[in-house]
Protein backbone atom coordinates (compact mmCIF):
# COMPACT_ATOMS: atom_id res chain seq x y z
CA UNK A 1 0.00 0.00 0.00
CA UNK A 2 2.97 2.21 0.70
CA UNK A 3 3.02 3.42 -3.11
CA UNK A 4 -0.16 4.90 -2.99
CA UNK A 5 0.17 7.21 0.01
CA UNK A 6 1.76 9.85 -2.07
CA UNK A 7 -0.99 10.11 -4.11
CA UNK A 8 -3.50 9.82 -0.95
CA UNK A 9 -1.91 12.76 0.61
CA UNK A 10 -2.04 15.03 -2.55
CA UNK A 11 -5.65 14.24 -2.76
CA UNK A 12 -6.02 15.20 0.56
CA UNK A 13 -4.09 18.80 -0.05
CA UNK A 14 -6.37 19.51 -3.32
CA UNK A 15 -8.83 18.73 -1.85
CA UNK A 16 -8.66 21.08 1.32
CA UNK A 17 -7.59 23.78 -1.06
CA UNK A 18 -10.48 22.94 -2.90
CA UNK A 19 -13.21 23.67 -0.04
CA UNK A 20 -11.24 26.17 1.96
CA UNK A 21 -14.27 28.30 2.99
CA UNK A 22 -12.53 31.59 3.06
CA UNK A 23 -10.37 33.65 0.20
CA UNK A 24 -8.40 36.44 0.30
CA UNK A 25 -10.25 39.30 -1.34
CA UNK A 26 -11.88 42.76 -0.80
CA UNK A 27 -15.04 45.30 -0.98
CA UNK A 28 -15.67 49.15 -1.90
CA UNK A 29 -18.36 50.58 -0.06
CA UNK A 30 -20.78 53.29 -0.84
CA UNK A 31 -18.39 56.31 0.30
CA UNK A 32 -15.67 54.32 -2.03
CA UNK A 33 -13.66 52.95 1.24
CA UNK A 34 -11.77 49.62 0.14
CA UNK A 35 -11.76 47.28 2.87
CA UNK A 36 -9.20 43.99 2.63
CA UNK A 37 -10.99 40.68 3.64
CA UNK A 38 -11.48 37.25 3.62
CA UNK A 39 -14.56 36.33 1.58
CA UNK A 40 -16.86 33.45 2.38
CA UNK A 41 -16.56 31.49 -0.30
CA UNK A 42 -20.28 30.64 -2.71
CA UNK A 43 -22.05 28.86 -5.10
CA UNK A 44 -21.45 31.80 -7.58
CA UNK A 45 -23.05 30.36 -10.42
CA UNK A 46 -25.51 32.93 -10.45
CA UNK A 47 -24.91 36.86 -9.86
CA UNK A 48 -24.93 37.12 -5.96
CA UNK A 49 -26.68 39.70 -4.06
CA UNK A 50 -25.12 39.20 -0.96
CA UNK A 51 -21.89 37.84 0.39
CA UNK A 52 -20.49 37.35 4.37
CA UNK A 53 -16.84 38.35 4.74
CA UNK A 54 -14.31 38.17 8.26
CA UNK A 55 -11.47 40.61 8.91
CA UNK A 56 -8.93 37.85 9.41
CA UNK A 57 -8.49 34.56 10.25
CA UNK A 58 -8.74 35.43 13.58
CA UNK A 59 -12.20 36.76 13.52
CA UNK A 60 -15.02 34.81 14.45
CA UNK A 61 -17.69 37.32 13.52
CA UNK A 62 -19.34 37.07 10.32
CA UNK A 63 -20.87 40.55 8.67
CA UNK A 64 -23.49 40.40 5.99
CA UNK A 65 -22.56 42.92 3.18
CA UNK A 66 -25.74 43.02 0.29
CA UNK A 67 -25.92 45.24 -3.27
CA UNK A 68 -27.38 47.94 -1.75
CA UNK A 69 -24.12 48.79 1.01
CA UNK A 70 -20.93 47.91 -1.70
CA UNK A 71 -19.94 49.12 -4.91
CA UNK A 72 -17.28 46.37 -6.20
CA UNK A 73 -16.53 43.46 -4.35
CA UNK A 74 -14.44 40.73 -5.34
CA UNK A 75 -11.76 37.53 -4.69
CA UNK A 76 -8.58 38.11 -5.63
CA UNK A 77 -7.44 35.72 -9.00
CA UNK A 78 -11.40 33.94 -9.29
CA UNK A 79 -13.88 36.60 -9.47
CA UNK A 80 -14.78 40.46 -9.12
CA UNK A 81 -18.40 42.30 -9.59
CA UNK A 82 -19.42 45.65 -10.12
CA UNK A 83 -22.76 47.13 -8.90
CA UNK A 84 -24.62 48.98 -11.82
CA UNK A 85 -27.97 50.38 -12.12
CA UNK A 86 -29.05 49.23 -15.47
CA UNK A 87 -32.33 48.58 -17.50
CA UNK A 88 -31.94 44.59 -18.29
CA UNK A 89 -34.35 42.64 -20.71
CA UNK A 90 -34.68 38.95 -19.41
CA UNK A 91 -36.09 37.14 -22.29
CA UNK A 92 -35.02 33.60 -22.95
CA UNK A 93 -33.07 32.86 -26.46
CA UNK A 94 -33.87 28.55 -25.96
CA UNK A 95 -35.91 28.21 -28.88
CA UNK A 96 -38.70 26.14 -26.87
CA UNK A 97 -39.22 29.10 -25.03
CA UNK A 98 -39.58 31.63 -27.64
CA UNK A 99 -42.43 33.95 -27.85
CA UNK A 100 -43.51 36.42 -31.13
CA UNK A 101 -42.71 39.11 -29.38
CA UNK A 102 -40.17 41.38 -30.90
CA UNK A 103 -39.77 43.76 -29.20
CA UNK A 104 -37.74 43.70 -25.54
CA UNK A 105 -39.58 44.85 -22.35
CA UNK A 106 -36.99 46.56 -20.32
CA UNK A 107 -36.58 46.73 -16.84
CA UNK A 108 -34.59 49.00 -14.41
CA UNK A 109 -32.50 47.00 -11.86
CA UNK A 110 -29.42 47.21 -9.32
CA UNK A 111 -27.34 44.21 -9.50
CA UNK A 112 -23.66 43.51 -9.47
CA UNK A 113 -22.59 42.52 -12.60
CA UNK A 114 -19.78 39.79 -12.90
CA UNK A 115 -16.27 41.39 -14.88
CA UNK A 116 -15.31 39.47 -17.47
CA UNK A 117 -12.75 42.01 -19.09
CA UNK A 118 -11.50 45.58 -18.21
CA UNK A 119 -9.81 48.36 -20.29
CA UNK A 120 -11.13 51.20 -22.13
CA UNK A 121 -13.80 48.94 -22.42
CA UNK A 122 -15.30 46.45 -20.04
CA UNK A 123 -17.72 43.97 -20.38
CA UNK A 124 -19.42 42.24 -17.88
CA UNK A 125 -22.16 39.27 -17.92
CA UNK A 126 -25.09 38.89 -15.66
CA UNK A 127 -26.28 34.63 -14.93
CA UNK A 128 -29.89 33.71 -13.74
CA UNK A 129 -30.95 30.44 -14.63
CA UNK A 130 -30.41 29.97 -18.02
CA UNK A 131 -30.69 33.10 -18.79
CA UNK A 132 -27.21 34.83 -19.75
CA UNK A 133 -27.00 38.31 -20.22
CA UNK A 134 -24.14 40.56 -21.54
CA UNK A 135 -23.28 44.26 -20.54
CA UNK A 136 -20.66 46.96 -21.32
CA UNK A 137 -19.63 50.27 -20.58
CA UNK A 138 -16.98 52.81 -20.79
CA UNK A 139 -15.60 56.08 -19.24
CA UNK A 140 -18.02 57.95 -21.49
CA UNK A 141 -20.87 55.10 -21.18
CA UNK A 142 -23.06 53.81 -18.02
CA UNK A 143 -23.22 49.77 -18.12
CA UNK A 144 -25.83 49.11 -20.53
CA UNK A 145 -27.04 45.52 -21.91
CA UNK A 146 -25.68 44.10 -25.66
CA UNK A 147 -29.18 43.39 -27.05
CA UNK A 148 -29.55 40.12 -28.32
CA UNK A 149 -33.08 38.64 -29.47
CA UNK A 150 -34.82 35.64 -30.76
CA UNK A 151 -38.35 35.50 -31.60
CA UNK A 152 -40.96 33.55 -33.82
CA UNK A 153 -42.92 34.57 -36.61
CA UNK A 154 -45.63 32.47 -38.31
CA UNK A 155 -46.16 34.55 -41.11
CA UNK A 156 -44.73 32.16 -43.09
CA UNK A 157 -46.37 29.44 -41.94
CA UNK A 158 -49.85 31.71 -42.34
CA UNK A 159 -48.77 32.63 -45.82
CA UNK A 160 -47.09 29.14 -47.25
CA UNK A 161 -48.79 26.49 -45.92
CA UNK A 162 -46.43 23.87 -45.24
CA UNK A 163 -43.88 26.01 -43.72
CA UNK A 164 -43.17 26.03 -40.04
CA UNK A 165 -42.75 29.28 -37.88
CA UNK A 166 -39.67 30.96 -38.66
CA UNK A 167 -37.38 32.00 -35.67
CA UNK A 168 -35.56 35.15 -36.16
CA UNK A 169 -32.52 37.27 -34.39
CA UNK A 170 -32.05 40.89 -33.26
CA UNK A 171 -28.43 41.50 -33.40
CA UNK A 172 -28.87 45.01 -32.01
CA UNK A 173 -25.71 44.30 -29.78
CA UNK A 174 -23.51 44.43 -33.05
CA UNK A 175 -24.95 47.65 -33.83
CA UNK A 176 -24.27 48.82 -30.74
CA UNK A 177 -20.38 47.67 -30.47
CA UNK A 178 -19.80 49.25 -34.40
CA UNK A 179 -21.45 52.51 -33.28
CA UNK A 180 -19.45 52.84 -30.00
CA UNK A 181 -16.26 50.96 -29.85
CA UNK A 182 -14.34 51.77 -32.90
CA UNK A 183 -10.31 51.17 -33.39
CA UNK A 184 -8.20 50.29 -35.88
CA UNK A 185 -7.26 46.52 -35.27
CA UNK A 186 -11.54 46.26 -35.22
CA UNK A 187 -12.82 45.32 -38.69
CA UNK A 188 -16.42 44.92 -40.10
CA UNK A 189 -15.64 41.29 -39.98
CA UNK A 190 -15.05 41.09 -36.54
CA UNK A 191 -18.16 42.35 -35.84
CA UNK A 192 -20.04 40.70 -38.45
CA UNK A 193 -19.19 37.31 -37.04
CA UNK A 194 -19.33 38.53 -33.47
CA UNK A 195 -21.93 35.33 -31.95
CA UNK A 196 -23.73 36.43 -28.49
CA UNK A 197 -20.98 34.16 -26.21
CA UNK A 198 -18.40 34.74 -23.51
CA UNK A 199 -16.03 32.37 -25.70
CA UNK A 200 -16.21 35.13 -28.41
CA UNK A 201 -17.43 38.72 -26.55
CA UNK A 202 -13.79 38.10 -24.26
CA UNK A 203 -11.62 38.35 -27.32
CA UNK A 204 -13.03 40.99 -29.00
CA UNK A 205 -13.21 43.22 -26.13
CA UNK A 206 -9.66 42.15 -25.32
CA UNK A 207 -8.70 43.06 -29.05
CA UNK A 208 -10.43 46.32 -28.47
CA UNK A 209 -9.02 46.98 -25.33
CA UNK A 210 -5.50 46.03 -27.20
CA UNK A 211 -5.94 48.70 -30.02
CA UNK A 212 -6.65 51.60 -27.43
CA UNK A 213 -3.89 50.98 -25.34
CA UNK A 214 -1.49 50.83 -28.60
CA UNK A 215 -2.57 54.15 -29.95
CA UNK A 216 -2.47 55.68 -27.18
CA UNK A 217 1.07 55.48 -26.95
CA UNK A 218 1.35 56.43 -30.48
Amino acid sequence: MKPFLPYFLLLCFCTAGHTQPFKKGYFVDNNGSRTECLIKRADWTFNPTQFYFKTDDTDSILTKKTVADVQEMGIYNFVAYKRCVVDIERSDVQTRFLSYDRFPKWEKVTVWLKILEKGDANLYVFVYGNITKYFYDTKDLPAKQLLYLRYLDKSDSETLPGYEESVYEDNEYKRELFKHLKCNAISYKDLADLVYTKKALIPFFKKYNDCMALEKKQ
